[in-house]
């Protein structure tokens, strides 16, 4: 059996991956109010965090199976320590 480390750094890395997808599908969206303008501005740098620590080309695009997989790891591994089935917050 894989450690619990193990377990929870590839938890981490479905989750900053699927976060990403979900930034990039929603990022043309326009803000609706000045909060929404300061939540973009911080999720864009987040991004662009990710995108350093990954590399663009391991962030996507994916195509529906490639989503599927990565939410289907995302809640095995979230399973494995503890939390409920289907759990794909990001």
């Amino acid at each position: 059996m894989r450690k619990e480390k193990e377990i929870a750094e590839a938890e981490l890395e479905f989750h900053e991956k699927l976060w990403y997808g979900r930034h990039r599908s929603l990022e043309n969206k326009p803000p609706k109010s000045k909060a929404d303008r300061q939540i973009k501005k911080e999720a864009a740098k987040a991004a662009a965090e990710l995108e350093e620590k990954y590399g663009i080309e391991e962030l996507g695009p994916h195509n529906d199976f490639g989503w599927g997989m990565l939410s289907g790891k995302l809640s095995a591994l979230r399973w494995v320590l503890g939390e409920e089935w289907d759990n794909l917050d990001t």
